[in-house]
């Protein structure tokens, strides 16, 4: 096998574990996660974050599990396609800022807010919190995560086809639309653009990882 075989296979690994964490990802959203938005009455909120840990915790340890493979499978494109250039070392670093921001308000959600709903009485604490927590995940991370693969698809763009170009940009742009719901109040806003954010992104990443790199490396 040789080195451009070797790396390719490397990064199809990493996207089966990018898709197949995202999609576990958005089944325990629906099933799990959900019930503890601010979609649900606040006493029904807080009884379920308290007592729910495989509908919580564990859940939100899903999306931490995410957001690792989100830095992975970036890493590995770059090495894979031979990436070059300043926009694509950067998107690496975007991709690590927004996974380390993630797994930050993720760890909120599993090891702080427990705790906090269970003790009951004022939930303006618990209210604080989530909403801190929320705001950082579907703002902060989510923003940056969608700018890294901009990124990438910016330094690839002379050797993507069509499809791999649109894909990279319809996560910037579906990425963006998830970041400015999030600045709303309508607590509905971001699960109607989570769903698209995230298929987009497996889309990319199936065409990323089954895509063959030819000519030369983009250098912008």
């Amino acid at each position: 096998m040789n080195s451009n075989n070797k790396a390719m296979h490397g990064l199809q690994r990493a996207a089966i574990f990018a898709l197949v964490f995202h999609a576990l990802g958005l089944v325990v959203a629906l099933l799990g996660i959900r019930f503890g938005t601010a979609v649900f009455p606040t006493e029904q909120r807080m009884a379920f974050v308290a007592s729910s840990f495989w509908g919580w915790r564990a859940a939100w340890g899903i999306w931490f599990l995410a957001a690792l493979t989100f830095v992975w499978f970036l890493a590995v494109v770059e090495k894979a396609w031979v990436a070059t250039g300043v926009c694509a070392r950067l998107s690496v670093v975007v991709g690590v800022s927004a996974a380390s921001s993630d797994i930050l308000f993720d760890t909120i959600q599993i090891v702080v807010l427990p705790p906090v709903a269970a003790r009951g009485g004022d939930p303006g604490q618990f209210l604080l919190l989530a909403h801190v927590a929320s705001a950082g995940g579907i703002i902060v991370a989510n923003g940056l995560y969608a700018i890294a693969v901009a990124l990438m698809t910016w330094s690839l763009r002379p050797r993507l086809n069509a499809i791999q170009r649109w894909l990279g940009w319809a996560v910037l742009a579906t990425g963006m639309m998830l970041t400015v719901a999030g600045l709303f109040s309508d607590p509905h806003l971001p699960e109607y653009f989570a769903g698209p954010a995230i298929g987009t992104y497996m889309l990319w990443v199936v065409a990323m990882a089954w895509g063959e790199p030819c000519g030369i490396a983009g250098n912008q």
